[in-house]
């Protein structure tokens, strides 16, 4: 029996893996600083930058904990476009407004493959030396707390993934159609334009979803061994009384100027892989490969 990849799928997958490595030591430093872990005053980009790229600790700290998000997030990554392409056949009018229900209808599936994955990533972000790898945390959430610790945030999570998605697959095709114009050529600029929409996709998405992002990623980076298991509503009440959202919105903290730059690299590799990958297919004239 043959088996077949369809395109969009592999293009995400494709898109997922490159842009999960290429953003991961800024998605680090913004769990770090999201957390509370560490604290960086007056932040300009350069400096963000060098903090996670050009850094004096060993390289593999840069990446501690990808091997969940590697396994998990690209795959759900393929998912994602995949899921977006079959709800836009269902709607089968291209345009903007079904490009975001399409990314919507993705969003509701992302989030049972996202929640528990990144509260995997985010427990290994925040202890550097607790973990030995992902599988050794993944394991001990289990043992220790069954699949009630593995569904820990999944509802922000939820309330997070619906618009980010709306938001990304809507703004991406705004970007690249409308306002870029892009069409499959052999011009270099044509290949470019999708990296560029992909990155203003990816930054307006999570500047949206940010304030629910932050909380998502105070209950997941608690402390599993305390046993306190926080509430939504109480965490948004701390990170209120805290104050600090307004700076963050405002675009003056190291979190969100971290959350928009490594939106940027990561989505701009996602979309931009993506293409390539579609524009492959498009060449050979077909919409899967046989892979048997």
């Amino acid at each position: 029996m043959a088996a077949y990849i369809d395109k969009h799928f592999l293009g995400g997958l494709t898109g997922g893996v490159t842009g999960t490595v290429a953003a991961y030591p800024l998605d680090t430093l913004k769990v770090r600083l999201q957390s509370g872990c560490i604290v960086i005053n007056s932040p300009s980009s350069m400096s963000l930058l060098k903090k996670s790229y050009y850094t004096s600790d060993k390289f593999r700290t840069l990446f501690r904990g990808i091997g969940s998000p590697l396994l998990t997030l690209a795959p759900a990554n393929a998912l994602a476009f995949y899921i977006e392409n079959q709800a836009m056949s269902y709607l089968q009018e291209e345009t903007v407004r079904n490009h975001i229900l399409a990314g919507a209808a993705s969003g509701v599936f992302q989030t049972f493959l996202n929640s528990p994955t990144e509260l995997i990533k985010i427990q290994m972000q925040i202890n550097e030396t607790r973990f030995k790898n992902s599988f050794s945390c993944g394991k001990y959430i289990l043992e220790k707390h069954g699949m009630c610790g593995m569904r820990r945030g999944m509802l922000i999570t939820l309330f997070r993934e619906i618009p980010a998605f709306a938001g990304y697959f809507g703004m991406y095709d705004l970007m690249v159609n409308d306002v870029l114009g892009y069409q499959y050529g052999n011009a270099i600029m044509d290949d470019v334009k999708p990296f560029i929409a992909g990155g203003v996709a990816g930054m307006i998405s999570w500047y949206v979803t940010y304030p629910i992002d932050c909380v998502k990623t105070r209950i997941q980076a608690t402390d599993l061994s305390s046993g306190e298991k926080p509430k939504i509503r109480t965490v948004v009440r701390q990170i209120h009384k805290e104050g600090q959202m307004a700076n963050d919105m405002m675009l003056r903290s190291a979190g969100m100027k971290a959350t928009l730059i490594r939106a940027f690299i990561c989505n701009s590799v996602t979309f931009g892989t993506v293409a390539l990958v579609l524009k492959v297919y498009e060449q050979m004239g077909k919409d899967s490969l046989n892979v048997i």
